[in-house]
Formats: structure tokens, C-alpha cells, sequence
């Protein structure tokens, strides 16, 4: 019977309280794994876990005197097949899981990995076990969701594994975000990777990786495979990376990119050393500014469309133009590098695309006279003044992947799921009041970014 553990909470918190919670997620991540398997072939090892004994519940952290206390012990103490359940809070840990386990977070704005160390863009190929907050090593079926990983050298690591299921998860402030190793049969669903120092995804000498419907933004570079074989990237966004947003080196073939937004990059798509017959079609290229490189770059020889009826990618800088109507462009797009080139090239975006910075004001709190986080009484002042804690609400105008919370610089939290809220007592006693300037950051799918401060007086 599979077994089912739980990270964090207190002993005041019933079983039967979150029985039913708990079934209904669980059910859902692994029917989701499921239907991923089938759609895309990959193939979990193992049969998904036997979820019915939810009465044996295994509480870890809290008061609870039985419970565990680190992710680790839990992990440590698991068996292949068991189920992992973490609640919110903020784990100053690194963790190593060599076992076909399934680790789900409560949440992953809440649910916090933290390693304890500062990106400092300084990379070693080497992959050692305590660079990384989650290190997963020689496992068959291994999956991982809604954690929020940060403060690593790498944030996550796959060596050695396959049937790895990473979803739901926010990977940042490491230097490099998520890295395959010599890995397959794996992928990564809706996660945002975003501000790492160096790389935000690495593949070396991996297959059948899929990357799908992730935000890779606001890092060095967004991806970069080498000795990479058999992978595809499908409806991501990878935009807004400070050099190229994705590149592929090293007899990296047969890879497919398809169906995603690359965007606002120093340079958007490019091949090199020896890497030939990927396949790249039904891309939007905008705002790639570099002047050599700027959207695209194949040294290398690579098919850019899908052929004349299915097509080839949006281009914003194509001048060609459609004679008869059909959308797809009457001459190339010459891809800078060598030979290549995008024979059907769209003459509209294929999908959504976004370079708009998001428009966002602190709803929370205005101008006036706030008691224990209630508005007692509005009025003309320069500042809010605040007695107790103080609770700040952001409303965002455009679609938004997450916002940052930042107090006098500090960044205290980062939401990704409306309403974004922060609430805030302080960090030590101020009988005679203090200045703080509450700062908020919205950053969409593609990695634009739109800010909003204010200045407030609180007291106690």
C-alpha cells in the first residue's frame, strides 16, 4: 500500500480536515502525468501509486511530535512508490532523491525550497549533489510539483533519470534553473523559470525531453542544449533572456521547436557545432535585437518550416509580402549564418504573443489611516500612515505570470495567482514609526515587466 507523507503543518490540523483536498489534487497530478505519457510517448515504469490509504497520514514539521521535520527526512524514510505531500512554508534545505517517489507541494508560491546560496553567474559543468536544491539521480519515475526552487547553484538536477515529471513549479535566483543530464523520457509542464544568473534550462546529452507550456524568462540565456538528441519545446514563451534566448551546440539533432514565443531577446533561435536536422516551424521571432544574429542564426542545416501547407514561423522583420492571400509569405526569410532558411514564412503571429509591459497600481493601501490593516479613515496626505500590520494589495491591469513584493528593496515575496496580496508586520519593534517603500513588480508570460512603488509611515 502506498504511503503518503506529509512536510510542514501542526497537529492542530485534522486528517479528515484535508482528506478530500488532498485525494482531488493527487488524483488530478497523476491523471495528468497520465495523459502526458500517452500524448507525447513517454512511459512511466512504474503504475501510478495506489492513493486509497489516506488515512495513514505521516505529518512532518509543526508540533506534532511524530512528524519529520526537513523534506529530506521524509524522503530518506520514503520507499519507491510513496507519496510525498508538503505543506507551505519556506524549507532551508537540499535535498537528494535517489527513489521513485512523487513530491507535491501545498503550493508553489508558498511551498519554498530554498538552498541558501546567491547566484553568482559562475558555472561548473561538473554536476555535484550539493550545488542543487533538488538533486534526482539514477530514478525511473521521479515527479515533482508546485515547489518554488530557489538559491542554488542549480536549482533542480536530473542525472541520470528518466520518466522524470516536473510541473507547476517556480525555479529562480540560482545559476542555472533546471538541468537534464544525461537524461530522458522526461518533461517540464507550466512552470516559470525566470532570473537565474546563467542559464534558465540546460539539456546535456539528453532525449526525449519535453519542455511545454513553460515561461523561460529574465535569465542569461533561456536555453541551451549540447549533445542533445530527440527533444521538443512546445508552446513555451522564452522571451525577454539577456543573450540568446535558446541555443543549440554540439551535435544537438533532431530536436523540434515548435508553437512558442521568442521574443525580446539580445538574439532569439540558434544553432551551431554540428547541430543539424532540427526542425523549427509555427514560431513567433519579435523583437530580437541583435544586430549580427537578431532573430535567427543556423550554422548548421535545419529545416525552418514544416513545408508549404503547414508552414514556417512569424518573423517580425520579414518585408516579403502574400500575393495571393493564403498567409504565407512569396520569398524566404534568409536565416543569418549560412544557408538556411524559412521557405514559408507566415505573415502574421501563429500564437499569442506579448511585448507589452503590464500595467499595475498598489491597490493597498491609499492614502490615509489604517488600524490593524483596516482603512479607518481617508485622507490628502503624501503617504499612508499605518498602525500594526500592514496589508498591500496589487491590481494588475495586463495578464500577468507573477508579481514580486519588495520592501525597501527587499524582495519579501513573489505570487503568482491572483489576488496578489502581501501581508507585512515588521521586522523588529518601532514604537516611533518608520519609513518603508513598499515596491511591487508584474512580470507576464514573456517576461515584460512593469513596476509600482509608494512610501508609507507605519507604527508598531
Amino acid at each position: 500500500m502506498t504511503g503518503i507523507y506529509f512536510v510542514g503543518g501542526s497537529q492542530k490540523i485534522m486528517k479528515s480536515q484535508y482528506k478530500r483536498k488532498f485525494t482531488v489534487k493527487i488524483i488530478f497530478l497523476i491523471l495528468l502525468f497520465v495523459s502526458f505519457n500517452n500524448s507525447f510517448g513517454l512511459t512511466l515504469k512504474d503504475d501510478p501509486p495506489c492513493i486509497s490509504n489516506l488515512s495513514d497520514i505521516l505529518f512532518v514539521g509543526g508540533s506534532n511530535p511524530d512528524s519529520y521535520i526537513k523534506i529530506q527526512d521524509a524522503v530518506e524514510n520514503a520507499s519507491d512508490g510513496n507519496i510525498i505531500f508538503v505543506f507551505g512554508g519556506v524549507y532551508h534545505e537540499k535535498i537528494f532523491i535517489d527513489k521513485n517517489i512523487f513530491l507535491f507541494g501545498e503550493d508553489k508560491d508558498s511551498t519554498i525550497i530554498d538552498g541558501g546560496e546567491t547566484a553568482i553567474g559562475i558555472f561548473s559543468s561538473a554536476v555535484n549533489t550539493s550545488d542543487s536544491v533538488l538533486y534526482i539521480q539514477s530514478a525511473d519515475a521521479v515527479e515533482i510539483s508546485d515547489f518554488s526552487i530557489r538559491n542554488s547553484e542549480i536549482g533542480i538536477v536530473c542525472d541520470n533519470t528518466s520518466n522524470t515529471k516536473i510541473s507547476y513549479c517556480n525555479v529562480y535566483s540560482n545559476n542555472v534553473g533546471l538541468r537534464f543530464n544525461n537524461s530522458n523520457d522526461s518533461f517540464l509542464l507550466e512552470c516559470n523559470i525566470f532570473k537565474n544568473s546563467i542559464d534558465g534550462v540546460q539539456l546535456s546529452f539528453s532525449s526525449h525531453i519535453l519542455l511545454n507550456k513553460s515561461n523561460i524568462f529574465l535569465n542569461e540565456r533561456g536555453g541551451f542544449f549540447e549533445n542533445s538528441v530527440n527533444n521538443t519545446v512546445e508552446r513555451c514563451n522564452i522571451s525577454n533572456n539577456n543573450m540568446i534566448n535558446v541555443w543549440f551546440s554540439d551535435y544537438s539533432n533532431n530536436n523540434t521547436v515548435v508553437k512558442c514565443n521568442i521574443n525580446k531577446g539580445y538574439s532569439g533561435l540558434g544553432f551551431g557545432s554540428f547541430s543539424n536536422n532540427n526542425t523549427i516551424y509555427h514560431n513567433n521571432f519579435i523583437s530580437n535585437d541583435d544586430q549580427d544574429i537578431d532573430n535567427a542564426y543556423d550554422e548548421c542545416e535545419n529545416a525552418w518550416d514544416a513545408g508549404n501547407i503547414t508552414g514556417g514561423n512569424y518573423w517580425d522583420d520579414y518585408n516579403g509580402t502574400d500575393g495571393d492571400g493564403d498567409g504565407i509569405g512569396d520569398t524566404p526569410y534568409l536565416i543569418a549564418g549560412g544557408e538556411s532558411m524559412d521557405n514559408y514564412p507566415l505573415m502574421s503571429p501563429e500564437t499569442h504573443y506579448d511585448i507589452t509591459a503590464p500595467s499595475l497600481e498598489i491597490s493597498k493601501p491609499v492614502r490615509g489611516l489604517y488600524m490593524i490593516g483596516l482603512l479607518l479613515r481617508r485622507y490628502l496626505i503624501r503617504r499612508p500612515l499605518i498602525i500594526g500590520k500592514l496589508q498591500i494589495c496589487v491590481d494588475v491591469i495586463d495578464n500577468s505570470s507573477l508579481v514580486e513584493f519588495y520592501i525597501n528593496g527587499e524582495l519579501r515575496k513573489i505570487d503568482s495567482t491572483p489576488p496578489f496580496d502581501l501581508s507585512f508586520k515588521r521586522d523588529r519593534f518601532k514604537l516611533f514609526g518608520h519609513s518603508y517603500e513598499i515596491g511591487a513588480v508584474a512580470i507576464d508570460h514573456s517576461g515584460n515587466s512593469g513596476e509600482a512603488y509608494i512610501k508609507v509611515w507605519k507604527f508598531l
